[in-house]
């Protein structure tokens, strides 16, 4: 449950759920050229109330969420990326059961991927080299 949500943890500091889904919605928006009172119109919002959910100041509703991902084209999970989910250890200055969000780092995705890469067996590592190798060059050209 995401009232529950005590933090994120990510690159040694403490960040709110919140700040990182805030991230999201103000790297998408740019991406897309969209002004910050454009959004905020589409929403039937005041200025000031997106801005703090770009700020991670505020929970973004989950219908407003549903809207923004459907302005911004992009998937609900979109806003969600780069988080697992996990248990804290328990301390006096948390709640029982309190939820933490991981935000993977690149050096994480990284680790992860070089491990799957040893796992596969050599045919396949060759295999996957080739495609790796041949989406480079489709980019290159496109």
């Amino acid at each position: 449950m995401i009232e529950k949500c005590q933090r994120i943890e990510g690159n040694g500091r403490a960040q709110h759920l919140w700040f990182h889904i805030g991230l999201r919605l103000q790297s998408r928006r740019v991406q897309m050229g969209l002004a910050e009172a454009t959004v905020a119109s589409h929403l039937g919002v005041p200025l000031a109330t997106y801005q703090s959910f770009e700020a991670g100041q505020a929970q973004t509703p989950a219908a407003l969420l549903a809207q923004l991902a459907d302005l911004f084209k992009v998937s609900i999970f979109y806003f969600f990326q780069d988080i697992r989910f996990g248990e804290l250890e328990h301390s006096p200055s948390q709640s029982e059961g309190a939820a933490v969000f991981t935000v993977a780092t690149d050096e994480d995705r990284l680790a992860a991927l070089e491990n799957d890469f040893r796992q596969l067996d050599r045919e396949r590592q060759q295999y996957l080299l080739l495609l790796a190798r041949a989406l480079v060059q489709d980019t290159k050209s496109g």
